[in-house]
């Protein structure tokens, strides 16, 4: 059985997903080349793919991989298998030069275990609900909808992403798999037009279980626009229940995906760039990625690293603790990661 006939029986082993979406995810997502696992002789224990994104950050683009589709085998749990796949993931990626791993945990309980392998909570977002508009308000915005991709709502979608300060970005390639994936649950691309020019955006489809339109993003020019793509879903699904998933909102925001710093010096340098006027030292202890630890200065723009063992006056930051000191306040924001 060839390495990819293994990852897929593992998957719908461990997970219950759509049979469909199974086979849309192993014909445009999975490679060999970006599927790491550990193995017992010939079978699979436990797998995970290694998805490339680019991430927006302090003006910079720089590349990183999200772990997807990550199983370990009930046969084989329990046994620190997926930490050890962890660790070889993270250390693979230190290799490629890959600064930055993501991640969505399924549960809550995961959130703590992934903790423990130097990834941490940056990522959030609000999920609401809401009874759709039953009128239309303005007559010059004209909403329209489809499933296939269009170049201008890409391109609308592209340049309102790039706007938020930091943000997992998505590619062409990836946006028509999210369209495939959205073609499965037989949803639409909502897209809000204004003359000539596109001013919003929603990615909609009807869920039959809780009979509800569930929206996975909606990225508008106003609120008055937003109102506009909520009332043509209503007219479309003809149902008035919306479960929306949009940027963190300050008093609802809820933990969402995690950050792991895979190569600590090119992040710090990105900063350093963008806040010149920001000065620090302190040793970064990091077990997973050994390469990392040492005590790190940061002087007008330039990082320096020294590879030492830790003292007593150092100040201490765990690779954790790192992760929430440089991303927190910057409140990164991702979606539409087929999670």
């Amino acid at each position: 059985m060839k390495k990819k006939e293994k990852a897929k029986e593992l998957w719908e082993i461990c997970f219950n997903d759509n049979p469909l979406f199974t086979e849309l995810y192993f014909q445009k997502r999975y490679t060999d080349e970006n599927t790491i696992s550990i193995m017992d002789g010939e079978r699979m224990t436990s797998v995970l793919q290694l998805l490339s994104y680019p991430f927006k950050f302090h003006g910079q683009i720089v590349p990183s991989s999200y772990i997807s589709g990550a199983c370990t085998h009930p046969d084989y749990r329990k046994k620190g298998i997926m930490h050890q796949l962890l660790e070889k993931s993270c250390k693979q990626l230190q290799d490629k030069n890959i600064p930055i791993c993501t991640l969505i945990p399924a549960n809550d309980n995961l959130f703590i275990y992934y903790q423990k392998s130097g990834f941490e909570t940056v990522f959030f977002n609000t999920a609401y609900n809401l009874d759709l508009p039953k009128e239309k308000k303005d007559s010059d915005i004209v909403v329209t909808f489809y499933d296939q991709f269009n170049q201008k709502s890409y391109n609308y979608f592209d340049k309102i992403m790039n706007e938020i300060p930091a943000v997992i970005l998505h590619t062409k390639e990836d946006f028509e798999v999210i369209l495939a994936d959205l073609r499965l649950a037989q949803g639409q691309v909502f897209t809000a037009h204004k003359g000539r020019d596109i001013v919003g955006i929603a990615l909609a489809y009807y869920d039959t279980e809780d009979k509800s339109i569930h929206v996975n993003e909606i990225l508008a020019d106003s609120r008055a626009i937003q109102h506009e793509l909520f009332y043509t879903m209503y007219k479309y699904f003809g149902t008035k229940s919306l479960y929306v998933i949009s940027p963190p909102l300050s008093n609802k925001k809820e933990k969402f995906g995690m950050l792991r710093i895979i190569q600590v010096k090119p992040i710090l340098e990105i900063f350093a760039k963008a806040l010149p006027k920001w000065k620090d030292e302190f040793f970064v202890e990091d077990p997973l990625l050994s390469k990392n630890e040492g005590f790190y200065t940061i002087k007008e723009g330039i990082v320096s690293f020294k590879k030492t063992k830790k003292q007593e006056t150092h100040t201490v930051l765990s690779i954790n603790e790192l992760a929430t000191k440089l991303f927190m306040n910057l409140e990164p924001y991702m979606s539409l990661m087929l999670d």
